[in-house]
C-alpha cells in the first residue's frame, strides 16, 4: 500500500502506533493501525522511499486497511492506494512467513483483523509502539495498558502436535475446559514437518507451562512470552 501527499507524514503520525517521524529511506518499523478501542486493524512493516510512504501487509488485509485509513485521509490532502509488490520499491523488512514466524513478528491478516490489542502481540517489545509521541487512533487504551493495566494475553512462539494447520484468528480452547477460551492463534506454518506457530495467549492460563492440551493438540511453548 502507498501513501502520499504533502500531508502524509502527519496523517500517519495521527494514525499509526510508531513515531511516523523517525521512518527514512533507510529506517523502517513494525507498525499498526488500530480502532478507537485500541484493537489493532491492520499491521505492517512501514518504510519510506521517494517521499512516499509504504504499508507491507498480507493481500488479503489491504483492503481493510485502506478502507479504515481512508475514512481520516479525507480530511488531508493524503492519498492511500493499494499497489502491486512489482510497483512497489526495494521492500527493507521483506521476509517469508517461516521467517517471520520464528523470529517472533505477527502477522495480522484479514482472518484476526480487530481481534488483538498491541499488548496481545508484543508490539511494544517489537519497537512498533511509541508512547511518546503524542495521539493517534486507540493511544488512550494502548496506553492505560501500557501504565495502569497488566496484559492479559502475549505472544507465545509454540510447536503444535495436530493433523491440520490452523487458521489466523481461530480461538484456542482449553481441552480439560472446552468452553475456555486460552487464546488464539496469530500465525501458522508447517517447518519441517512440525507446526509452527506464534500464538496470543492468556498468560493466566500459561503461566510457566512448556505444554498446554487444547482442543486442537498439544502445545509445546517456549517457556516464556516470546519477548524480541
Amino acid at each position: 500500500m502507498q501513501i502520499s501527499g504533502a500531508k502524509s507524514e502527519s496523517f500517519l503520525q495521527g494514525q499509526l502506533t510508531c513515531d511516523v517521524r523517525l521512518i527514512n529511506e533507510t529506517h523502517a518499523s513494525l507498525a499498526a493501525h488500530c480502532n478507537p478501542k485500541g484493537r489493532i486493524i491492520s499491521l505492517f512493516e512501514l518504510f519510506k522511499a521517494g517521499g512516499d510512504f509504504y504499508l507491507r501487509m498480507p493481500a488479503d488485509l489491504a483492503p481493510i486497511a485502506q478502507q479504515n485509513l481512508e475514512k481520516y485521509a479525507v480530511f488531508s490532502k493524503t492519498n492511500v492506494a493499494i499497489v502491486k509488490p512489482n510497483d512497489c520499491p526495494l521492500l527493507p523488512l521483506a521476509s517469508t512467513q517461516a521467517e517471520r514466524i520464528q523470529a517472533g513478528i505477527p502477522t495480522v491478516y484479514a482472518a484476526s483483523s480487530g481481534l488483538f490489542l498491541p499488548h496481545d502481540l508484543n508490539l511494544p517489545q517489537l519497537g512498533a509502539v511509541s508512547f511518546d509521541k503524542g495521539c493517534y487512533t486507540g493511544q488512550e487504551i494502548i496506553a492505560r495498558m501500557q501504565y495502569l493495566g497488566k496484559p492479559k494475553q502475549q505472544l507465545y512462539k509454540a510447536v503444535l502436535s495436530a493433523d491440520t494447520v490452523p487458521s489466523p484468528g481461530q480461538i484456542l480452547y482449553l481441552a480439560s475446559d472446552p468452553d475456555k477460551e486460552m487464546g488464539a492463534v496469530v500465525d501458522a506454518i508447517v517447518i519441517d514437518d512440525k507446526i509452527q506457530l506464534l500464538a496470543s495467549l492468556k498468560t493466566e492460563l500459561v503461566a510457566e507451562q512448556t505444554e498446554v492440551k487444547t482442543q486442537l493438540g498439544m502445545l509445546c511453548l517456549s517457556p516464556t512470552a516470546l519477548i524480541s
